[in-house]
């Protein structure tokens, strides 16, 4: 599932009321852009970057995607995210196909640059990307990947970077090298004499412009400051700190009213923040009325706000500028350190469920490393789904150093070796594993136990040990004595885990439709709408997998990947719709949808299942040329469980239908005793027990089904199972016996028409057995589609139906059943006049007078 960047983080900040358009500026910047792949914005803070680039942004006619940087790691595929998210946000854009292709990449577990460019090359109109605090992200522009799509992209593609200088310029110095790069600094962002003027007249300040611009060099944070403290304090930006610092607290804090100065000093305690974390931090009813105060008077508060919000009412988040911000902090810190110490934890309490990363962060300024910890850990699995694991990891390294408790320190490397196993990184996950299993031994904790549970179902591959996490974190949930101990928003993530994993590992199928189910509302009450939507996609492919067929109502959404979560689920809804396509019986659709990541090499996820399952919807379908090429895409399916799914077993399934497929029976049998023993996975066992069947190995197929017929098995499973059966029976003599369970294959499959084990089986028996029950089948309807698929698959129609409509072939088999001819027109939703018209055309190129003869025309029920 691709998560799109907070709103925020990619919305243009309003204007300020203080603020003078600086219009020498926007036309640089346009000329610029016009001129230039990429404009790189740098200066020291405090020069106006990112009010001068957003003026520039609201004014220009170019569509201007804007994306903020977070104060957290970002790798060239998050950028990329971000990237992809500020631009779907553009009216004129952010529903063009093209870049809603970008939301679910196919290829790989994340979106690569060279994709990008080619979606932005196919829209055809220029698009601007603003990056503001880009040196946040510097070694991702470093990235060879992201500085070509830079200096190589599409012509349509601008980019402009506003950030602090060094970290920045280092990491375009190719550009800038190339002459891609156009470079506006701080000699370009300094006030000039002319503007400081304007901006004094426009204050209706006092203060003499010629003396403010001597004073403050044209800084344009110290002739704002200047403006508003009304002192002339030389400052620029080589000040020593500690003067910016006494300078802030004197001229503009002082000055103001005492609550709201406070009030200020309380709510610079975080970055950003909106109007419920004002209230919560300040404690104060009256604290939108003091934001909005701070803005009129323009006390470096930026905003942006959200008209799309889904609540009826506009949202606004409010941002401090970085220098004022750090300037408020030393302040508070030097006046009351114990109220900023207190303010940072209401802050984190605050954000630990929507913002948990920043109230960790929060809480270790506090001084109050076990509560950073304890947020992470209630938090963690929804961050790791949430395309977090990098940040995730990042949080829980630095947090480790701080922590003397050995109990959370094992869980913080529990979290980390699942990050890393997310990530990629098996050497570096198994290490840290091994550590925090030694340290959970010498210090063993029930509330540990559970992080260790989860860890185990993200981590391991061994199916004993998944097995006994599930069953433990399950106990766990269903115990009530533990509500009080267990926050909304980490059982929501451990719900969802265990729904998630009870597919894998073959556990009760409808006992992982309800986990999933319950995991969608919790996931929604808890505020963790990734997940949420992680869990929908995973309820249906539930659902799928226990062969509910028919309760799948919703569209599944056509989304597959993006982030590092895909490591686990790349391809589940392309698969989930396969495998419905696969057990109707609509074959094309199936193959279609099982191919869909014939690129990707991933050998985790469902991928290689698609592999497994696209070969077996060819040699159905009798493609040679599509058999062999799956045969060869094998080398992609491993042979070692990850997990726990047994690849071996589904890799000898495959081969052994190639093996089939090319009439190589002695291979057939020596793959079939390779898995003989092998229950952990039943739909395989049912489906080999159809090619030893088909094979003439009556005896060997038996005991494939063995134990195949019971009640908590998939219905597809049991038919096809329950049909092989039938049709040993019917081989070996055994009509009645064969009737009795052919009627109870077709009892069971109709509700979900699953017509797949009826296609699969096209062979001479099968036929002969089908057309010996048909007067007698309890489901008519069911069976008359059944053959029509049946003989639309066939390789060689006969020649005494070749020629006839599909429409007349749907009929003929409708003939073959013992419906009347008014049920027959309702189930083909015509007339019963309209099919006598039908039955006239179709006896006429049978050559026959009658619905008996018709219906005896050799040839019509064989493959």
């Amino acid at each position: 599932m691709w998560q799109p960047f907070p709103w925020y983080l990619t919305s243009i900040p309003h204007a300020r009321p203080d603020t003078i358009v600086r219009h020498r500026l926007s036309i640089a910047l346009g000329t610029l852009v016009g001129e230039h792949r990429v404009v790189a914005v740098s200066a020291p803070s405090g020069h106006g970057k990112t009010v001068a680039v957003a003026d520039w942004a609201r004014d220009t006619g170019l569509p201007v995607a804007w994306l903020s940087m977070p104060r957290t790691e970002a790798d060239p595929a998050e950028l990329l995210r971000g990237m992809i998210s500020a631009i779907s946000r553009l009216p004129e854009l952010g529903d063009h196909p093209t870049l809603a292709s970008l939301h679910k990449p196919t290829v790989t577990a994340s979106i690569r640059p060279c994709e990008f460019a080619d979606a932005i090359d196919t829209i055809g109109q220029r698009v601007v990307v603003v990056i503001d605090d880009a040196h946040r992200v510097a070694d991702a522009l470093a990235d060879p990947g992201i500085a070509d799509l830079i200096e190589n992209g599409p012509d349509t593609l601008r980019f402009v970077l506003v950030g602090h200088s060094g970290g920045l310029t280092h990491a375009i110095s190719r550009a800038l090298l190339h002459g891609t790069c156009a470079m506006v600094d701080a000699s370009h962002l300094t006030f000039t004499a002319e503007e400081v003027a304007a901006t004094c007249a426009t204050s209706g300040a006092s203060l003499d412009p010629a003396e403010l611009w001597a004073a403050t060099g044209g800084w344009p944070i110290a002739v704002h400051a200047a403006l508003m403290g009304g002192g002339l304090t030389p400052t620029g930006p080589d000040t020593p700190s500690t003067l910016l610092t006494d300078y802030v607290a004197t001229e503009i804090l002082a000055p103001l009213p005492a609550e709201l100065a406070e009030f200020i000093l309380d709510m610079t305690t975080t970055s950003r923040f909106d109007l419920a974390l004002a209230m919560a931090l300040s404690g104060r009813a009256d604290a939108a009325t003091l934001v909005a105060d701070c803005v009129v008077r323009g006390l470096f508060l930026s905003r942006v706000t959200d008209r799309r919000s889904t609540d009826g009412d506009p949202t606004t988040v409010y941002t401090w500028h970085s220098l004022f911000v750090e300037h408020c902090r030393l302040i508070l810190q030097r006046t009351d350190p114990d109220r900023q110490r207190k303010r940072r934890i209401s802050a984190a309490e605050h954000l630990r469920d929507s913002h948990p990363l920043h109230a960790a962060e929060l809480s270790l300024l506090a001084d109050d490393a076990e509560r950073a910890v304890d947020i992470l850990t209630d938090n963690w699995i929804g961050l790791v789904i949430s395309s977090g694991a990098t940040a995730t990891e990042s949080t829980a390294t630095a947090l480790e150093s701080q922590v003397d408790d050995p109990v959370r320190a094992s869980r913080l490397t529990y979290i980390r070796a699942c990050c890393r196993a997310i990530r990629g990184d098996a050497i570096g996950a198994r290490r840290l594993f091994a550590d925090a299993e030694a340290l959970h031994e010498l210090h063993p904790n029930p509330d540990t136990d559970l992080t260790r549970a989860v860890a185990t179902l993200l981590y391991h591959d061994d199916h004993r040990l998944l097995v006994q996490a599930h069953t433990h974190i399950v106990s766990v949930l269903d115990d009530p004595a533990q509500d009080a101990r267990i926050r909304p928003v980490f059982r929501a993530g451990c719900t969802f885990l265990v729904g998630w994993t009870a597919p894998r590992l073959r556990i009760d199928p409808a006992r992982g439709v309800d986990l999933l189910r319950n995991a969608i509302e919790e996931c929604r009450a808890a505020g963790l709408t990734a997940m949420a939507t992680r869990a929908e996609s995973s309820h249906t492919f539930a659902l799928a997998f226990a062969g509910r067929f028919t309760e799948i109502t919703r569209v599944i959404a056509d989304s597959d990947g993006g982030d590092e979560w895909d490591y686990y689920d790349v391809g589940m809804n392309a698969f989930t719709r396969g495998w419905i396509d696969f057990w109707t019986g609509d074959l094309d659709a199936a193959l279609h949808n099982f191919s869909r990541h014939d690129n990707s090499r991933s050998m985790d996820g469902y991928p290689p299942l698609a592999r497994v399952y696209r070969l077996i919807s060819a040699s159905i379908l009798r493609r040679g040329a599509e058999v062999d090429s799956a045969s060869a895409d094998l080398e992609w399916v491993t042979d070692e469980d990850l997990h726990g799914v047994p690849w071996p077993v589904y890799r000898r399934l495959a081969q052994a239908r190639a093996a089939e497929f090319g009439n190589a029976d002695d291979e057939v049998r020596r793959l079939a005793a390779e898995v003989e023993s092998t229950s952990a996975v039943p739909v395989s066992r049912a489906l080999f027990a159809g090619i030893l069947r088909r094979q003439g190995d009556l005896v060997q197929a038996r005991r494939f089904t063995h134990g195949l017929d019971s009640g908590a098995l998939p219905a597809y499973v049991r038919v096809y199972a329950t049909l092989t059966n039938a049709i040993v029976a019917w081989q070996s003599g055994d009509r009645r016996g064969a009737h009795r369970l052919l009627d109870r294959s077709i009892t069971l499959a109709a509700p979900e028409f699953i017509t797949l084990p009826f296609l699969d089986n096209h062979d001479q028996p099968t036929t002969d057995l089908l057309a010996a029950h048909a007067p007698r089948v309890s489901e008519p309807g069911f069976l008359a589609e059944m053959l029509t698929r049946r003989h639309t698959l066939s390789r060689n129609d006969s020649e005494s139906t070749r020629g006839l409509t599909t429409r007349e072939l749907e009929v003929l088999e409708y003939l073959r059943t013992p419906m009347t001819v008014q049920e027959i027109a309702a189930a083909l939703f015509i007339s019963p006049n309209t099919l006598k018209t039908h039955c006239r055309s179709l006896y006429r190129k049978l050559g026959v007078d009658n619905r008996r003869d018709a219906v005896r025309v050799k040839g019509f029920l064989r493959p």
